[in-house]
């Protein structure tokens, strides 16, 4: 979930019993404003805090922890900001234009869930 200005309250502290109720293993926080992520994993009692990370760094978090995330982009930082990565790296993986008779797919927007 991304926390947003006005239901930070909300998104915080009201929704974490929702979600806990019917078993979601794992909760998210993404917080735009703090620039951090927050997973919670499920346990009987309550959520348990397994992670507090801050851009700048990059995690392994629950449940996609087989792949390493850079908590900046996740809070909306430019991919290409990457002080680690260097221009010849960024050339090399830069995406590839698609072409104008490519097909592509729309994904449904998670607005109003």
């Amino acid at each position: 979930m991304i926390v947003s200005e006005p239901s930070a309250s909300t998104d915080t502290v009201q929704k974490l019993p929702r979600y806990h109720q019917p078993g979601i293993p794992h909760f998210w926080l993404v917080d735009p404003r703090r620039m951090t992520l927050t997973v919670y994993q499920h346990q009987p009692e309550g959520y348990l805090n397994v992670l507090v990370a801050e851009k700048g760094e990059r995690v392994r978090a629950e449940p996609f922890d087989a792949i390493e995330l850079r908590v900046g982009i996740l809070v909306g930082e430019d991919p290409d900001d990457d002080p680690a990565q260097s221009t010849a790296q960024r050339a090399k993986s830069a995406p590839t234009p698609i072409a104008a008779t490519t097909p592509r797919c729309s994904v449904p927007s998670a607005r109003g869930r």
